[in-house]
């Protein structure tokens, strides 16, 4: 994948679709102020081409545990395959016929150099300004579509507006309090005879037992995790809005939607600080480092907390 400095910046990057190599090439030709290009697999088929994504940024560099290659715009870029080289018995005219041909054959593909990904060959494009990118940065968030989804049938279907049933509450207190018995009681005596906390970290307590219900959102980049959790909360085009982009945030790993009373911004160090998330403090400060949350006032989150992981392609 391409990075570098402000490789993100306005509408860049831009996203192609799944195209081959070749048209992925000549989409940022012929885009004005492209510089770069990326191809990565993030669908783990065979079936599917690769994803382009162009970008406008100068200083381009190949990002580190990221899948995918990048490409710059080279006016000296040559597309030529390397031949093969021919062995002093074939200009001769021919070698020992009477040679095992296994022996002849494993000689050759030791001998046969390794291809490579070929580059294509373009003239770099003419960099032209934009005026619309001037304004990009100052937008909180995207201003709305001419017609949008009806959000009525969540809170009928999910019953957000019926009222809390308090012997249900005091039923489902009442049933953690003895699943927690039966865990102290049966299962962390095995943990210690087999000492499982030496070999594992992950073990249950209060908060994992007693906190509300987290529910998490899993898959690739770009696919539709945070436009997911705006819709269901109701928060789409407004700046409660979780930031939904084609590549990944920077700096930030985890986005985590909270229940509160006003609308405030927490990071890794003050969600750790609260009882149902007490037990992250376990993994150190640069995992904290990669947690973002968000307090809102949102009868779903009175319920549930919810969150997104991003999965890589290995």
């Amino acid at each position: 994948m391409c990075r570098g400095e402000h490789w993100q910046k306005g509408r860049w990057p831009i996203g192609k679709g799944e195209i081959s190599l070749q048209q992925c090439a000549n989409a940022c030709a012929a885009k004005a102020g492209c510089t770069a290009f990326d191809m990565s697999h993030q669908y783990g088929d065979k079936d599917h081409e690769d994803e382009c994504l162009l970008y406008g940024h100068k200083k381009v560099a190949p990002a580190d545990q990221v899948p995918g290659s990048c490409y710059v715009l080279d006016e000296a870029a040559n597309d030529k395959a390397p031949k093969k080289p021919k062995s002093d018995k074939a200009k001769k005219g021919g070698g020992d016929k009477k040679r095992d041909k296994k022996a002849i054959k494993e000689e050759k593909k030791a001998s046969s150099p390794k291809k490579g990904k070929k580059i294509p060959k373009f003239d770099p494009p003419r960099v032209v300004e934009d005026e619309d990118d001037k304004d990009d940065d100052d937008w909180l968030f995207e201003p709305p579509p001419p017609e949008v989804r009806s959000r009525e049938h969540i809170a009928d279907i999910l019953g957000l507006d019926e009222a809390t049933n308090e012997q249900m509450g005091y039923l489902t207190e009442k049933t953690l309090k003895e699943l927690k018995k039966i865990y102290e009681g049966a299962i962390k005596p095995l943990e210690g005879i087999y000492k499982y906390r030496e070999l594992s970290n992950r073990h249950f307590g209060d908060p994992e037992i007693f906190g509300k219900p987290l529910v998490v959102l899993m898959g690739p980049y770009s696919g539709g995790k945070s436009s997911m959790i705006n819709y269901l909360l109701g928060t789409e085009y407004t700046p409660n809005a979780f930031k939904v982009a084609a590549e990944p945030s920077p700096g930030f790993n985890f986005n985590i939607a909270l229940h509160g009373e006003q609308t405030e911004e927490l990071g890794g160090t003050e969600l750790a600080a609260e009882f149902e998330f007490s037990s992250l403090q376990k993994f150190g400060q640069e995992f904290l480092k990669k947690l973002r949350a968000r307090r809102m006032p949102n009868k779903l989150l009175e319920r549930v907390s919810m969150t997104t992981l991003r999965l890589l392609r290995l």
